[in-house]
């Protein structure tokens, strides 16, 4: 399905950035994440990192966001990430926002606030 711009009424509350609403018929609103960076960093093989891949999969899913899973074996030296020490560990925006699995809830919850600016 393809969205254009139009389709959106921006936010106009000042703490409030990169989101939009976007009308939907059957729900009513639905929020949409704009512009932002999320980034789950991970090593294989890992068990906790594979349930983090899950349930950051299943949240940005569910929210509209696109979820970025990067394998630090594939690039380890790579300068963006080289302050991480733990994996698994989610990044909005080159920002550390946690490191472990988190409950569902809990993760919709913290990624809501982070990209919402709270």
């Amino acid at each position: 399905m393809q969205i254009k711009v139009s389709d959106f009424t921006y936010a106009r509350n000042s703490r409030v950035r990169n989101v939009a609403v976007k009308p939907e018929p059957a729900r009513g609103w639905k929020t949409v994440y704009l512009k932002s960076r999320v980034v789950l960093l991970v090593r294989k093989p890992c068990q906790s990192c594979d349930e983090a891949e899950r349930v950051w999969h299943d949240v940005a899913s569910h929210m509209g966001v696109r979820l970025e899973v990067h394998d630090l074996d594939d690039d380890p030296r790579s300068p963006e990430f080289a302050n991480i020490t733990a994996l698994p560990a989610l990044l909005v925006d080159g920002s550390p926002l946690i490191v472990g699995v988190p409950r569902a809830d809990d993760a919709t919850s913290l990624l809501r606030q982070a990209l919402a600016g709270e």
